[in-house]
């Protein structure tokens, strides 16, 4: 008898149990998720760097004097230093001078400066330069200070040998002014010069003397006329010394000269023929004449002394702004062809006197002698004055 086979059935079981278990932990995994991953942040755009914070401007110095002013105006560019210069003028309002021009210059500079300048007043005194250095310094030693600036020759030295000038560290030289005319402490407004002038009635230009020398000669006797007053001729003792300018004078008295006081201002005196030639007749005088048409010529000397009107700041002036600004004024083209116009010579080249007077303001041998040998000569020249003039 064939065996039947025998069905494992068990085993059957077990087999479907762990399909069934496989298939369930299968399942299981696939439900079970992975942990949620965060979403990729946006990209941000990067910080824009911060602004960098300018360093405060330092306060501006403490500025009480003129001569504190001027030296931080002259650090400053151009067009900063003049607004701060205007600006300050004309908080102050105005500015005063105490001057030896002439009345009719000192209208015409307050007219066109407070046109140019409004809210801006001139105020000025005349007088003539012992008056205004014996007025500065009582006001001075009272401690009362009026004054901005210094308008005249002679004031100007001596105010500044007392202390009582500024120092204006070029802030107020407008740069087309001659160096020849100028110092950190002093400026100028006009000039004067020394030739020797001749009427062409008398005197033939060819024949003209040309040296200072030449005045002496015979043929000149009783012909040249000479001036009695020191401002003549302080070029000459600066130059020459005393003792050579005495001799010179000697020379042409003891050759018949004509002596008239206050002659270095009158032409008429040439023109009428009181004498035919002088040596101190100032230039701006002659070459007035001549453009005129009237019978008057010069010849510039081997050396033609050339004289300027300084001006210069109170050393306490109240009105400091105003004050630099006016001498800036005084300098200015505009300011220099009112001074021509008056009949002065100018100190700024770009205005034009007269083609002669630009010439004698470029010859090679325009002698423009330092301020205080000028000082010196005009105090040592009276006691000359009198041997010669009057005690002869």
């Amino acid at each position: 008898m064939r065996n039947k086979p025998v069905y494992h059935w068990r085993l059957g079981l077990l087999i479907l149990v762990l399909v069934l278990a496989t298939a369930l932990g299968t399942a299981g995994c696939r439900k079970k998720a992975a942990p949620a991953q965060p979403a990729p942040a946006t990209p941000q755009p990067a910080p824009a760097p911060a602004a960098e914070k300018k360093a405060p401007e330092p306060p501006a110095p403490e500025l009480k004097t003129v001569e504190q002013i001027a030296e931080y105006l002259s650090k400053l560019p151009p067009a900063e230093r003049r607004q701060k210069l205007v600006d300050g003028a004309k908080k102050e309002g105005k500015v005063v001078t105490y001057s030896t021009s002439s009345l009719d210059s000192l209208e015409d500079f307050k007219k066109d400066f407070e046109a140019k300048y409004p809210g801006i007043t001139l105020e000025f005194m005349r007088g003539g330069t012992g008056d205004i250095v014996e007025k500065t310094r009582a006001e001075a030693k009272a401690g009362v200070f009026l004054v901005d600036v210094h308008d005249g020759g002679s004031t100007v030295p001596t105010l500044y040998t007392d202390g009582l000038i500024a120092k204006h560290f070029g802030v107020p030289i407008p740069a087309d002014i001659p160096k020849a005319v100028y110092s950190d402490w002093y400026s100028s407004v006009r000039g004067l010069g020394v030739v020797i002038a001749f009427n062409t009635k008398m005197v033939k230009p060819e024949e003209a003397p040309k040296t200072w020398a030449d005045l002496l000669d015979p043929k000149w006797k009783g012909k040249v006329g000479i001036d009695t007053q020191v401002g003549t001729y302080r070029g000459l003792v600066v130059k020459w010394g005393l003792e050579e300018v005495e001799k010179w004078i000697k020379g042409m008295i003891d050759n018949g000269a004509v002596i008239r006081e206050g002659a270095r201002n009158k032409p008429e005196l040439l023109l009428a023929g009181e004498y035919a030639i002088t040596p101190t007749l100032w230039v701006h005088y002659a070459e007035g004449e001549r453009l005129k048409g009237n019978p008057i010529d010069w010849v510039i000397p081997e050396f033609a002394p050339f004289y300027t009107q300084l001006i210069a700041i109170a050393k306490d002036a109240p009105h400091p702004y105003a004050a630099l600004l006016y001498l800036e004024y005084l300098q200015t083209v505009d300011t220099q062809q009112i001074v021509a116009k008056s009949g002065d010579i100018p100190v700024n080249p770009k205005v034009t006197y007269s083609p002669r007077v630009t010439e004698f303001l470029n010859h090679p041998q325009l002698y423009v002698p330092d301020v205080f040998e000028v000082e010196t000569a005009l105090k040592e020249f009276p006691k000359m004055a009198e041997r010669i003039f009057i005690k002869r």
